[in-house]
């Protein structure tokens, strides 16, 4: 290229090119942020989740332990009702 080629840009033209790099740069760095953020969020969501499938084991075991206490309740004093408040079985009427 010759210099006779050559074009320099206006002032207004450089100001309005730094701009559109500086939003470029800006944009990137708002896209590391995001996915930093989104990561964390992920792992957060990973340990809920695991602490959630914990929570549903204990739950169904303590339903067994529930199960297991009704049946040697009912094999002991037969069919009936406890009112758990006052520890009074009432047997049903047959």
């Amino acid at each position: 290229m010759t210099e006779s080629n050559a074009v320099t840009f206006t002032k207004e033209e450089m100001d309005n090119l730094k701009k559109i790099q500086q939003d470029y740069a800006s944009t990137q760095i708002k896209f590391g942020q995001l996915g930093f953020a989104k990561m964390k969020i992920e792992n957060e969501i990973s340990i809920l989740n695991k602490s959630e499938e914990e929570l549903k084991k204990e739950f169904f075991e303590i339903q067994k332990a529930e199960q297991e206490f009704i049946k040697t309740i009912t094999e002991k004093y037969g069919d009936g009702i406890l009112d758990p408040t006052t520890g009074v079985f009432n047997l049903n009427k047959k």
